[in-house]
């Protein structure tokens, strides 16, 4: 039979992986939340500003006029 020892060790060992592969997808959540999100964010405004004020209404204008059902 297995040494009782074992099982707690491998516990032991992967508790310190599991902590590790979490600090590795936490660092890369944080250099995305707060590095590329902004300077995309950024992107996406000055592109919407480029747009004609009427264009984001033009889907409910067509469908109060019955071109399109909503």
């Amino acid at each position: 039979m297995c040494d009782p020892n074992y099982f707690s060790q491998l516990a032991a060992s992967m508790d310190v992986l599991e902590m590790a592969v979490y600090l590795v997808f936490s660092l890369v959540n944080a250099v995305v939340c707060l590095i590329l999100l902004p300077s995309r964010q950024h992107d996406d405004s000055a592109a919407s500003a480029r747009l004609p004020a009427s264009s984001s209404r033009l889907g409910e204008s067509a469908a109060r006029e019955g071109g399109v059902a909503g």
